[in-house]
């Protein structure tokens, strides 16, 4: 197998359901599009401010400090109101369904920044060593999906 080192991914935006009976949504990020079907969670960062935003009827969590971005770039529009903040922990080991179906964990990660994305990461263990050391530490197994 040949890297190739000048490889760009395109990173996506999804949103996955989380399992309260809110009726909240998280929108997800990644740059590894291709591992969707072996999403085994989601990792925010416990430390770092979350807000709820009222978009299109939904309620959408992201992390606070990319909501300018967020709605620079086009994936939030511009009418959006942010409703709540809290903390990252209190989404901490919550259920959310799984975009394939069946359901994950949102767990912590201290490579979750403020600095890219919406502070909210897919997380598939069997594709990635940061992913696949992450689950390790909370005993979530790698699933790998073959085409």
């Amino acid at each position: 197998m040949t890297w190739v080192d000048d490889h760009v991914s395109k990173a996506i935006y999804f949103t996955v359901d989380l399992c309260d009976g809110s009726k909240r949504k998280l929108l997800v990020w990644t740059t590894t599009p291709y591992t969707l079907p072996a999403n085994q969670a989601i990792a925010i960062r416990s430390d770092l401010i979350y807000t709820e935003i009222r978009m299109d009827g939904q309620i959408l969590v992201v992390l606070q400090d990319r909501l300018g971005y967020l709605i620079q770039e086009g994936i939030i529009p511009t009418d959006a109101t942010s409703q709540v903040t809290f903390e990252g922990s209190e989404l901490l080991k919550r259920g959310y369904e799984k975009p394939y179906g069946g359901s994950g964990l949102i767990i912590n990660a201290e490579f979750v920044t403020a600095d890219a994305g919406t502070g909210i990461v897919h997380i598939a263990p069997g594709h990635g060593q940061d992913d696949y050391s992450l689950g390790l530490k909370h005993g979530i197994g790698a699933l790998c999906v073959g085409m």
